[in-house]
């Protein structure tokens, strides 16, 4: 009663605002729901959705367009879930014999997107099918009535107490309008609602406490737009509409634009040619910047102070005069080129493209070090000739340049990076082997929290290096699953050492699945080996 009585008071308030909104402009629709809901979660079986579970949903809608495309709405909708092991072809899932029913109340915000929605007032309004997805939170409100049969234990009354609450779930969907009139819109939608506890069928300890329940709710919409008068239903109300009586754009401000070059037809020069807004709409056939009916050249790009014609190499110096038309150079060279307009004339320069200093030979040396820039592999920076003009930092005999560690001593075997101590190598060999996990579960032990603290560590004291970490499984079970499964504890493992304050950018994490087992699947002791994370120290790039 309690969940009814916050439904019926939404449902006013939502009707209130929307006749509260039927003087301003279409921004707004309003509607309804009508459909179907249906679950997956511990009394499913298989565990996704079984039409023959499927019961009667409705509710209502209100949505706010940011614009054409995108929009957020408010939905307040409820529908029955049910499920039953009884339905199950496992006969212990029959034997135990559990079922439930729920009457879920939720009410979502969701951002909806429609990618072709600006179709719809091309020209003025037209009829269209449209698609569109949506997402967002919802508050559930959650009252499971779960029949346990005969079974009576600690697992099922904890779950008892903890079945009826108020949760979150997150909606994902799409679907399809149809405008039928200018105000009416018809649609399908469908929205999967994976929820963030398991209790939606009111077992959780008592079933499969490791996979959280969802529900979908599927049907058909029906929802109006609200807003003021459009006498010429070009989609844009007369109170914004500079041509309230002629259809027109929405970039012109409701007026026409024949050749739609942006200008209004009743600013337009030229309204049956496509032009430019700085020419009055009239065009500038070769793109220079001058108009036509202004252009000596107009068919050959130019600039304004030759009134339209070129200066083909962009040296100031016109074409007719210039003795190198095609090749920019210098005024005082009737246009002949210094490429690099360094003072040394391209005939003498041994770096014609680059601006340098005659001292050598018009090459540059950025750094003044006495070697020249395109043999610096430092330019910007004083070095030593032996090290390519590239200083070394750390004093270990490898120029920056070729230093992977620049700023650590190292050998060169090593790319310049120190070297690993051999008890933090074994350290991490120790990680691989004492990380566990929680059986088919990427949730990691508590015993396995002090390895990991030292792997972080360990990543502290090496700044040039970063961790690797691969996850890898056995050979039981589906590959897919096992590819998933051995991501997943990868992934964990990064997320635990994330909130012991590792830097992002120092970590990354892989699943390989069954691949690269370092013993025999055929034994026990052998499969655990092989279910392992390994970290590694590789050097920052």
């Amino acid at each position: 009663m309690y969940i009814m009585r916050i439904f019926y008071c939404l449902l006013g308030a939502l009707l209130l605002s929307v006749a509260t909104l039927s003087a301003q402009e279409e921004k707004w629709d309003g509607g309804f729901f009508l459909g179907g809901a249906n679950y997956a979660g511990d009394l499913l079986e298989p565990d996704f959705f079984d039409l023959g579970e499927t019961n009667v949903a409705f509710g209502f809608m209100l949505r706010r367009n940011i614009s054409n495309t995108f929009g957020v709405r408010l939905g307040l909708t409820t529908g029955k879930l049910t499920g039953s092991d009884l339905n199950a072809d496992e006969p212990d899932l029959v034997r135990r014999g559990y079922s439930f029913e729920n009457r879920l109340t939720e009410l979502g915000l969701h951002a909806q997107f429609e990618p072709f929605a600006n179709n719809r007032y091309r020209g003025g309004f037209r009829k269209i099918l449209s698609p569109y997805i949506f997402a967002g939170p919802n508050l559930i409100f959650s009252n499971p009535e779960t029949d346990f049969g005969v079974s009576d234990n600690e697992r099922i009354q904890q779950d008892q107490d903890a079945a009826n609450q108020t949760t979150i779930s997150v909606a994902v969907g799409g679907g399809l309008r149809y405008d039928i009139t200018r105000k009416w819109n018809l649609g399908l939608e469908l929205g999967l609602r994976p929820a963030l506890n398991d209790l939606i069928d009111g077992v959780e300890i008592a079933g499969n406490p490791d996979k959280d329940d969802w529900y979908i709710f599927g049907g058909l919409t029906l929802t109006t737009r609200f807003g003021a008068k459009d006498t010429d239903g070009d989609g844009i109300a007369d109170d914004s509409d500079k041509c309230p009586n002629t259809p027109g754009i929405t970039a012109t401000g409701g007026c026409p634009d024949a050749d739609l070059d942006g200008i209004a037809d009743n600013r337009d020069a030229c309204p049956d040619v496509a032009g430019d807004s700085k020419f009055n709409g009239c065009p500038d056939s070769d793109g220079d910047g001058v108009a036509d009916n202004q252009d000596n050249c107009p068919n050959t790009a130019g600039i304004r102070r030759y009134r339209g014609c070129p200066d083909t190499d962009g040296d100031g110096v016109a074409d007719p005069v210039d003795i190198c038309p095609t090749i920019a150079g210098v005024e005082a060279l009737d246009g002949c080129p210094d490429a690099d307009g360094d003072g040394v004339t391209d005939a003498d320069d041994a770096c014609p493209q680059l601006p340098g200093i005659a001292e050598a030979n018009g090459c540059p040396d950025a750094d003044l070090d006495g070697t020249i820039d395109p043999n610096d592999k430092c330019p910007e920076i004083p070095g030593d000739p032996k090290f390519s003009g590239c200083p070394d930092t750390d004093a270990d005999g490898i120029g920056d340049g070729d230093d992977a560690c620049p700023s650590n001593a190292g050998p060169l075997e090593n790319d310049g990076c120190p070297i690993i101590a051999q008890e933090d190598l074994e350290t991490l060999e120790l990680a691989m082997r004492n990380v566990r996990f929680r059986t088919g579960s990427d949730r990691i032990l508590s015993i396995s929290h002090s390895i990991l603290d030292e792997v972080a560590e360990i990543l502290e004291r090496y700044p040039n290096y970063n961790l690797k970490m691969s996850g890898y499984s056995d050979n039981r079970g589906n590959d897919a699953a096992n590819q998933a499964l051995s991501e997943k504890r990868a992934l964990a493992c990064y997320q635990y050492l994330l909130v012991k304050g590792v830097a992002r950018e120092k970590m990354s994490y892989a699943g390989y699945g069954e691949t690269n087992p370092i013993d025999s699947n055929e034994t026990a002791q052998g499969r655990a080996r092989n279910r392992r994370v390994e970290f590694k120290l590789v050097i920052a790039q």
